[in-house]
């Protein structure tokens, strides 16, 4: 259904109490990933290739790149920050941009 859902497992009165973060998805999400040091920080995957940043603590819709794989995420691994770098290429040879 594209849903981000995070089930609130600490809740003492309800053991179903889930927080549905975000609707707008438009594919399947095939790959999460907690940030390991900023709580509540959660990065995706989808089906169709876009990863997107979503803060679990805000009601703000989550930052989805504008430049993504042409076929699925399956993995997704937070790694030290770095300046944004982007290299083209010529004819059909690819780009490669990290951020």
């Amino acid at each position: 259904d594209s849903m981000l859902r995070v089930w609130k497992t600490m809740s003492i009165n309800n053991h179903y109490d889930v927080k549905t973060f975000w609707q707008g998805i438009k594919s399947k999400v095939t790959a999460l990933a907690w940030h390991p040091t900023k709580e509540g920080c959660l990065a995706f995957g989808t089906d169709d290739g876009k990863v997107g940043i979503y803060d679990t603590y805000s009601n703000k819709p989550p930052q989805v790149s504008s430049t993504y794989h042409k076929k699925t995420v399956y993995t997704l691994v937070w790694g030290p920050s770095v300046p944004p770098l982007s290299l083209r290429g010529d004819g059909d040879r690819p780009s490669i941009t990290l951020y």
